[in-house]
């Protein structure tokens, strides 16, 4: 039986399966020159690297969850992320690779205007939405990447200034010396419910906060 012919869309679906059973880290022109019975450089004729890179990410970041349309925004956000967090971990590194490219893929931007259109049933100010979705975003995908809670506890304070006090978030290093699936997912909903429940939460009168600086995530 004669080879099919080699043609990009053929050699972004073999990218996918590639990303979805190794992981997005596998994915190269040379793995999939394999997965296709061809020759790296006539996969290259067709696409580069990073063109195949961003196509099979495209593919699969069509695929994110929706923000649930219904319940109330604490309830709806909470949903998303956990949904969000499962879906990433069955692509290793595509976390990674949103947290370097998140302002750049399309997909990723229309969910985070969700998360911002939630928020509008919240108390916070238009800016104020914005930080605090990006914030649950960030959130979200640093913990699947890394599942260390050194790397979420009050990242980056003195720039956005959206935690009240630093010793307010959960000690989850409790748990960094266990890194079964269990507890990193343990962490995970410890600080989402803490993160939402802080969200709109103003600092007392007098405090040296104004306007969107003045959101504690805590």
């Amino acid at each position: 039986m004669p080879r099919p012919p080699l043609t990009r869309s053929r050699i972004v679906a073999a990218g996918l399966d590639i990303a979805s059973e190794l992981g997005l880290p596998a994915l190269s022109v040379r793995a999939v020159a394999r997965r296709v019975n061809a020759t790296a450089t006539g996969v290259q004729r067709h696409i580069g690297t990073t063109e195949l890179v961003e196509a099979v990410v495209a593919e699969v970041v069509g695929s994110m969850p929706p923000v649930p349309a219904r319940g109330d925004w604490p309830r709806r956000l909470r949903l998303w992320a956990v949904r969000t967090r499962a879906w990433l971990t069955g692509y290793p590194g595509l976390a990674r690779y949103l947290l370097v490219n998140r302002w750049e893929t399309f997909t990723a931007l229309d969910r985070l205007e969700d998360v911002v259109g939630v928020l509008g049933a919240s108390d916070l100010t238009k800016a104020e939405q914005v930080r605090a979705a990006s914030t649950l975003y960030w959130f979200v995908l640093s913990s699947t990447d890394l599942d260390e809670s050194a790397g979420i506890i009050g990242s980056d304070l003195s720039m956005k200034r959206i935690v009240d006090a630093p010793d307010r978030w959960p000690r989850l290093s409790a748990y960094s010396s266990d890194h079964s699936t269990t507890a990193a997912q343990a962490q995970f909903l410890f600080g989402l419910d803490l993160l939402l429940g802080g969200i709109g939460r103003r600092e007392p009168v007098g405090a040296d906060l104004h306007g969107a600086d003045a959101v504690a995530l805590s």
